[in-house]
């Protein structure tokens, strides 16, 4: 990091993720310009919302218009992007389109980092009536988002792993790759699927815990060193709150889950014919595909473009409130699924009781200014896996099928640095690991931690 330089030329994009919108991203922003005032930060509204249901691809194309709109109005020579959780997908789709257009001739990639992402897709062949429930509905039920996500042949995800495509050569061309995944209650992205990685070592933390880099404990792991075998082992006790979400789940859950099928399943056909849309663009005018899916369902706002000095013509009101309500409605559809799938997870061992353990850690400063051990550690599981000894650890081994082991393989050999994250104070850790909801200290401590480790 340079002390002469504001970084006014250097660009951040930040993509939401499934049933998302740019508020999701508001408070990794915010701590953004906190660190670095002059710095642009883009968080696209353009596929907002029910729009998420477009997939990856038509998703990128609306993201990679409003890019373009920047740029013209600026001179950006650094630009970084990230991706949190289906926006880590888009980030890579879009990274590829770029480079493609030329557009990292002249500007140079820094840093690219997703959050929670499932890079391997999100299906888990497992025999259960809940696994199967679940990927027949998101195959068949959430449009293209739902195929890319559980890899069906028309997924683009194998494309983009293909170490020959473009796609991979544009994240070979950043300075920096960095994720950071889960280890526990993320029922939305699996570990394995964010991380990477085949091995599970955190499905049963009852005997062992992990060990942390100090300056982060409890939530960054410190992947050198092995678990530690517990003074006695962990149960979690229910809480009040468990109750009530049972046993608001018994009586109104039925009729919730009815509702927000039928809801997705509606928002799905409108969807279909926007992908549908996009795909007669593309075959008629390839050169414009991105230009013409941008136009046929624009919801950028002048709210997107306000700080970056880039006057936005549209500012229909009508428009504007179309947009809210949509957002408004994918956002409720997100908390009834998030629900769901906790729901299924009664009975999974879990940490959060553990959080008395560590009280002054995190409670204590969320934003730690020295930086010295943060990259102090190993980016692999072996440690972990090879070296902890108790009579009751085991690792998990993760049936991938073909598709997702071809793309574990070729994704890996990029030089990723992964962080392993675990979140305590909850039983759903996929939306505190970007701080969705604002104000949370776990989540603050984890972009705190993003922040240090930049290019810059």
């Amino acid at each position: 990091m340079t002390k002469d330089s504001d970084y006014s030329d250097h660009l951040f994009v930040l993509l939401h993720g499934l049933w998302g919108n740019k508020g999701h991203m508001a408070s990794m922003k915010k701590q953004i310009k906190r660190k670095l005032p002059k710095v642009h930060v883009f968080v696209p509204s353009s596929f907002s919302g029910n729009l998420t249901y477009d997939g990856v691809a038509v998703c990128g194309d609306r993201v990679l218009a409003d890019i373009d709109k920047i740029s013209k109005k600026h001179e950006y020579k650094k630009f970084s992007i990230v991706g949190y959780s289906l926006g880590g997908l888009i980030a890579r789709y879009v990274v590829g389109k770029l480079l493609e257009k030329g557009f990292f001739d002249l500007i140079e990639p820094y840093n690219f980092t997703t959050f929670a992402s499932p890079h391997l897709g999100v299906f888990i062949d497992e025999k259960s009536a809940y696994r199967y429930v679940f990927n027949t509905y998101g195959r068949n039920y959430l449009s293209q988002s739902g195929r890319d996500l559980f890899v069906t042949k028309d997924s683009i995800l194998p494309t983009m792993a293909e170490e020959d495509s473009i796609y991979m050569e544009a994240l070979r061309r950043f300075r920096k790759l960095i994720l950071y995944s889960n280890i526990v209650n993320d029922r939305s992205v699996p570990f394995f699927t964010s991380f990477i990685d085949y091995r599970d070592p955190f499905r049963d933390l009852t005997h062992v815990c992990p060990q942390y880099i100090s300056e982060y404990e409890p939530n960054i792991l410190d992947l050198s060193k092995p678990m530690v075998v517990r003074n006695k082992p962990y149960k979690r006790s229910w809480s009040t709150r468990d109750y009530i979400f049972i046993s608001t789940l018994a009586t109104v859950g039925p009729v919730m889950i009815v509702i927000a099928l039928s809801t997705i399943a509606v928002c799905a056909q409108f969807s279909e014919k926007r992908v549908i849309s996009f795909k007669k663009s593309r075959l008629i005018k390839p050169s414009s595909a991105s230009e013409s899916i941008a136009e046929s369902t624009d919801s950028t706002t002048s709210d997107d473009f306000s700080d970056l000095g880039v006057e936005e013509e549209s500012s229909n009101t009508d428009g504007k409130y179309e947009e809210d309500h949509h957002d408004d409605e994918a956002e409720m559809m997100q908390i009834v699924v998030e629900d769901m799938l906790d729901a299924s997870a009664s009975g999974i061992s879990d940490e959060d009781g553990d959080l008395n353990l560590y009280s002054d850690s995190t409670t204590g400063n969320t934003t730690p200014e020295s930086h010295g051990s943060v990259l102090s550690t190993s980016f692999s599981l072996d440690a972990i896996c090879n070296d902890t000894i108790h009579d009751t650890f085991e690792v998990a081994d993760i049936q991938l099928n073909d598709i997702q082991q071809k793309m574990s393989e070729s994704l890996n050999k990029l030089a990723w640095k992964k962080f392993a994250v675990h979140i305590h104070g909850t039983l759903h850790s996929h939306a505190i690991i970007v701080d969705r909801r604002g104000g949370d200290p776990e989540g603050l401590r984890i972009i705190s931690h993003y922040l240090n480790t930049l290019e810059l």
